[in-house]
């Protein structure tokens, strides 16, 4: 696959690819909506499986840390009782329009995972973490987003 780049919708833990049969895998924004941990961690074995030797694993998620605050572009609706310490408790993603008007669907849940559970699900999969990374905005406080950058 050198030199081509491939998208995949995949709805399982399974990635349909041979062995060490990728240089690099991207993911944006989506293993908050896996959910459970044992899935997280199906799904990043998967991805050690499919990379080569040295291959680089790079992810975007919600930044754990800060969920419970307002952003520019979207917000959380969390459940009475939430606890940030609970994994995979679910909660409601609301986007913010141009206007400020909040766009919210009761079916569109994510799930809380800690980022001790991401980095320790990374280094039980065999990556080693590079470079993480704080997505910093103009007009947000806090980081919205998490980048973590691994290599296996």
């Amino acid at each position: 696959l050198r030199g081509n780049a491939k998208l995949a919708v995949i709805e399982s833990a399974k990635i349909p690819l041979p062995n060490h049969s990728l240089e690099a895998v991207v993911s944006n924004l989506v293993f908050m909506m896996v959910p459970s941990v044992e899935e997280v961690d199906r799904i990043f074995y998967e991805i050690n499986r499919v990379l080569f030797p040295n291959g680089t694993f790079t992810f975007c998620i919600s930044h754990p840390c800060f969920l419970d605050q307002k952003f520019c572009f979207h917000h959380n609706q969390f459940p009475v009782g939430f606890n940030y310490l609970k994994e995979g408790q679910e909660y409601n993603f609301v986007l913010i329009n141009k206007e400020g008007i909040e766009i919210a669907n009761p079916h569109f849940l994510d799930y809380n995972y800690s980022l001790e559970t991401y980095l320790n699900l990374l280094s039980d999969n065999g990556f080693s973490l590079c470079k993480t990374i704080e997505v910093k905005t103009e007009r947000d406080a806090y980081p919205p987003y998490l980048i973590l950058h691994s290599k296996k």
